[in-house]
């Protein structure tokens, strides 16, 4: 329950730092936001794969790991200008922390309906009165 305000509480720190530390205009912030999250998207399929391919801990793994050191890379990108923008490298930081926060998601809540385990009732064909 408390990962979701979390991530929601910290949602507008790249922003934030797209905006007053790097210098780039808020509309372009806003792009770097929709570029990245776009891509982003294709997370959840990917995280559904390879939780089936590689199991739900690895996965969780890898797409923490990812995310966090893509989050950390985009806090140490450069203030540029013309050729030396760094629009690009910012929406590839966010995609790729987008994809990983994505493939984490998806395994944690596979791994979270493991803690409750229950036992189905039996199907209805089965029931006999």
């Amino acid at each position: 329950m408390l990962k979701p305000v979390a991530i929601n509480a910290t949602a507008t720190w790249p922003y934030y730092h797209m905006v007053k530390t790097l210098g780039l205009p808020p509309a372009t912030a806003s792009l770097v936001y929709f570029l990245g999250g776009g891509v982003g998207v294709l997370g959840n399929p990917l995280g559904a794969r390879l939780t089936d391919r590689w199991g739900r801990r690895p996965t969780s793994l890898v797409g923490t790991l990812l995310s966090v050191a893509s989050g950390v890379a985009f806090y140490y990108v450069p203030a540029g200008s013309g050729a030396l923008s760094p629009l690009p490298l910012l929406v590839a930081l966010m995609a790729i922390n987008q994809i990983a926060t994505s493939l984490f998601s998806v395994s944690d809540r596979c791994i979270d309906a493991e803690l409750f385990r229950r036992r189905c009732a039996p199907p209805i064909s089965a029931r006999r009165a």
